[in-house]
């Protein structure tokens, strides 16, 4: 879901801790076809609808439940083609619960459910909305689910473990209009003044997938024609009337649709189609096979939501802990399309994307609340840093070991048009890149903050000592990485590797030549702050009196030196902090409180003019 540039429709959970683990709904049984019937009013978002599911019993039981808004009426159910007496079934705010009698495992089933209401109305925000296209004041309706809505607007089994088979959608809606949903259009009918339209999709889908829209579009439509693997399919836009003129830069999907398919495989869903459903969606919505957007030309919107087909929605994260799953890799496929369309714009990204994620010093990848959907959709955490977790592992193991873990995991037939977790990932980067990411996953995706690195270099006899001290922004961790650092000659750069296993590490090089200058990950491989490394002119541990602690530092830290006369301090953008004077040997306190994290440079000016600098880490 393309939420990096907004925040999601708030929908306050007050069915609490229902979600955000695992809902009760439908625990036993497996959904293998549902039918859907809507009919929407344009005006003011009323829905009647009619619903059915054809299941397996998979644990024996006397009874169904259902997520379901409670304030939508339930008109009647049918069970098993029998109608069912209002005694069989009740609502509570958060389920429709059916009680069907005994179900025995391997049984096979039917429930209809009818019912009408304004699914807008549960509990405050709509994800069943009616919006007017400013232009020309034409209604347009469109849904979104993710990741608890899908129950304001049917009744749904919404937990992440059970994909519908196979979904056939039949939207009702007034003649002029067009219902576009997932999978193919194959029919339509007309009833009176309205026309029923018939959406057929065959793949397993997720409940919180499943959407509809209807205005009057206009389909701009063209054929993606694959040079990897020679197939075709259709390239569906749903546009307002006004944009017909101005649809030059519509096919821009192209071009990203052939850049995933050379890199992961088959578009999923090639059998059917790829839509862009222009809507009052703010970003947009990977809904499968028919993605909702705000703008179908805008380069990372539509590169985001058509990377959410295969990660996503062809595999779905298991669980909203593991929502990196979808959002993370949907940000950093946009990055690769950067990186390999528009190359231009490959550096600021990885420049911007690292500047979102210190916007504050904690957080991890990892979804610690899925109760509270700003924190699941966090475009800081969930996307950015997710999308810069992918990167860093790149890093570690390899352009070739990283595509190949990639391909693999989509290829395996147990996630395939299923469910994954984070170890399921990482199980295959370990697999391609023999090695054990244990404790990377343990730094990166379950720690909060980022490293923050002290880097010194001295070159004295043709021998390169650089010094790394490693702070924190703000839980104190080794965080587990492989540092690049590039040392220049002549106009000329050598690259030198490290892997950082504990807070310091002094590295002593023999070269042939005298170094100009060392500069720290100028490619921005690493998730830390990216500042000039210092040139201490004098080696401050052993050739001075000068002793800063304690480092990295909270709160305050102190300075003492029997050599100095002045002391100032200044930021990591040049700005000067505070100096002071020393008389004779002296201890000065720096009170930090205020200060924000980071790191700050420290120049003490001896009585004979000399100058030693010293990098200091302030973390929170």
């Amino acid at each position: 879901m393309m939420k990096k540039f907004l925040l999601p429709l708030l929908f306050f959970l007050v069915y609490g801790s229902v979600y955000g683990q695992k809902s009760a709904a439908g625990v036993n049984v497996d959904m293998n076809y549902a039918r859907f019937y809507f009919h929407p009013l344009l005006t003011d978002s009323f829905l009647t609808a009619n619903v059915t599911y054809y299941f397996k019993v998979v644990t024996a039981s006397d009874s169904i439940y259902f997520d379901f808004a409670g304030n939508m009426v339930v008109d009647s159910i049918f069970f098993n083609g029998n109608k069912m007496q209002p005694e069989e079934f009740y609502q509570t705010q958060d389920f429709l619960v059916l009680k069907t009698g005994n179900l025995n495992a391997g049984d096979e089933d039917s429930i209809s459910v009818f019912y009408h209401g304004f699914p807008g109305d549960y509990p405050q925000q709509a994800y069943f909305l009616s919006v007017q296209n400013t232009n020309d004041s034409i209604p347009v309706l469109w849904t979104l689910s993710e990741p608890y809505g899908a129950m304001t607007w049917y009744p749904c089994k919404q937990n992440l473990s059970d994909k519908i088979d196979s979904i056939d959608v039949y939207v009702e809606h007034p003649q002029g209009y067009i219902a576009v949903s997932n999978g193919l259009m194959v029919g339509q009918a007309v009833l009176g003044s309205n026309v029923i339209t018939h959406w057929h999709h065959s793949y397993p889908i997720e409940t919180y997938l499943i959407a509809i829209a209807v205005s009057k579009y206009y389909n701009y439509e063209f054929t993606f024609e694959d040079t990897v693997y020679h197939d075709s399919y259709p390239i569906e836009n749903y546009i307002y009337p006004e944009m017909v003129s101005d649809t030059a830069n519509i096919d821009i999907v192209k071009q990203f649709l052939q850049f995933y398919t050379n890199k992961f495989g088959h578009y999923p869903f090639k059998n059917e189609k790829y839509a862009q459903v222009f809507c009052g969606i703010r970003g947009g919505m990977e809904h499968q096979t028919a993605t909702f957007l705000s703008d179908i030309t805008n380069f990372e919107i539509v590169s985001h939501e058509l990377a959410h087909q295969w990660f996503g929605d062809y595999i779905t994260c298991k669980s909203w802990h593991d929502i990196w799953l979808n959002e993370g890799f949907a940000t950093y496929l946009t990055g690769l399309c950067y990186e390999n369309l528009a190359p231009q714009y490959w550096l600021p990204w990885k420049d911007l994307t690292i500047r979102t994620v210190f916007l504050e010093d904690g957080g991890s990848v990892y979804c610690d609340d899925t109760t509270d959907i700003e924190r699941i959709f966090d475009g800081r955490l969930s996307y950015r840093k997710g999308a810069y977790l992918l990167h860093m592992i790149r890093w570690e193991i390899g352009d070739s070991a990283f595509y190949a873990a990639i391909r693999n995991y989509l290829a395996d037939s147990s996630l395939a048009y299923s469910y994954a977790t984070t170890d399921d990932l990482k199980h295959y980067f370990e697999l391609a890149g023999d090695t054990d990411l244990t404790e990377f996953f343990s730094d990166w995706f379950y720690g909060q903050g980022y490293p923050i690195y002290d880097i010194n270099w001295q070159d004295s006899n043709n021998v390169l000592t650089i010094t790394i001290n490693q702070g924190w922004s703000y839980e104190q961790r080794v965080f587990d990485i492989t540092l690049p650092l590039v040392v220049w000659h002549s106009g000329e750069d050598t690259t030198i590797l490290t892997e950082m296993h504990d807070y310091s590490k002094t590295l002593n090089i023999s070269l042939p030549y005298a170094v100009d200058s060392v500069s720290f990950d100028p490619d921005l491989w690493v998730l830390a702050p990216h500042k000039n490394v210092v040139h201490n002119y004098v080696d401050f541990q052993t050739k001075t009196n000068v002793n800063i602690w304690p480092v990295p530092f909270k709160n305050a830290f102190y300075v003492s030196s029997n050599i100095g006369s002045q002391i100032f301090v200044y930021d990591e953008n040049g700005r000067k902090v505070v100096e002071d004077n020393f008389a004779g040997s002296k201890i000065i306190k720096f009170d930090t409180k205020d200060w924000s994290s980071g790191i700050y440079v420290v120049k003490v000016k001896s009585r004979n003019g000399d100058e030693v600098v010293k990098n200091v880490i302030k973390v929170r």
